[in-house]
């Protein structure tokens, strides 16, 4: 089988073909889709996407991405500072089921290979080390109704660095301010949440939750393809045997492109109710 990427239409400049690379699998899925989308319809013949990415072998020893080799050594030069954690904490007011809550946050933890990894060197090379969804995911903790006991929780969350060799690089917590309020915090590290991941995780954790409430399956589809698949297709057409000119080296995100941290404090009302 060849290592390369199969011949698109038309050549591709090597920074598209980096940038490629760079994706993370919902976003190569949604470029797929949307280029299917866009065949043409009077019959002509219509091209496959340049570079579908295939099943990788379950059995087979999981390799790194560039980015998250990157990440790592990035992370091993910082000594322990927390200079890669992404930090996120929404206010929310209304009625919350601690249970379905957290129910919700375990589903999307098994969706998202990358919330559940660690990572160890063999013979000098990184491999991801892909663990079980843990039975508690959601730490709560009371706290009193004031905003410097929350802003205590948050900084002390972003202060506490990762172990990527011993634990996975995600945190929840949820601060209980009373009854019918509270702040849910989650702390990441760079190397497996970027600005993309934020909307994903909203939107997926939103739909679970209403879904269990009302004593639903999950609405959401399956992944068309884990990021164990993604790397592994990297790491044959990009890490090996190819010309210098086209490997890829990536500088900043984990997952995905420009990626940013968000600021400690960072709040977004939440309001949301349930029928009994």
């Amino acid at each position: 089988m060849s290592r390369d990427l199969p011949t698109p239409p038309l050549p591709l400049p090597d920074a598209v073909l980096s940038r490629l690379a760079r994706l993370d699998p919902e976003k190569r899925a949604l470029l797929e889709r949307r280029l299917q989308q866009q065949r043409p319809a009077d019959g002509a013949r219509a091209t496959k996407p340049s570079a579908s990415i295939p099943r990788c072998d379950p059995q087979a020893v999981r390799v790194a991405t560039s980015a998250q080799r990157q990440m790592w050594l990035q992370d091993q030069l910082a000594q322990g500072a927390p200079l890669q954690t992404v930090g996120l904490h929404f206010h929310i007011q209304g009625p919350l089921v601690v249970d379905v809550l957290h129910r919700a946050l375990r589903e999307v933890m098994r969706r998202h290979e990358p919330l559940r990894t660690t990572f160890a060197l063999h013979a000098g090379q990184l491999t991801p080390v892909l663990g079980p969804v843990p039975a508690s995911v959601l730490a709560v903790h009371e706290v009193p109704s004031t905003d410097q006991a929350v802003k205590e929780h948050v900084l002390a969350a972003l202060r506490q660095p990762f172990d990527l060799q011993r634990e996975y690089p995600f945190r929840a917590r949820l601060l209980r301010i009373a009854e019918q309020e509270h702040a849910l915090l989650f702390t990441t590290h760079h190397i497996a949440f970027d600005r993309w991941s934020i909307a994903v995780l909203l939107r997926e954790l939103a739909g679970l939750y209403q879904a269990f409430l009302s004593g639903l399956p999950s609405p959401l589809p399956a992944l068309p393809i884990s990021y164990s698949d993604f790397a592994a297709w990297q790491h044959q057409h990009f890490d090996e045997d190819v010309p210098a000119r086209r490997r890829v080296h990536v500088h900043r995100a984990a997952v995905g492109v420009d990626a940013v941290a968000v600021e400690a404090g960072h709040r977004r009302r939440v309001r949301h109710g349930h029928r009994r």
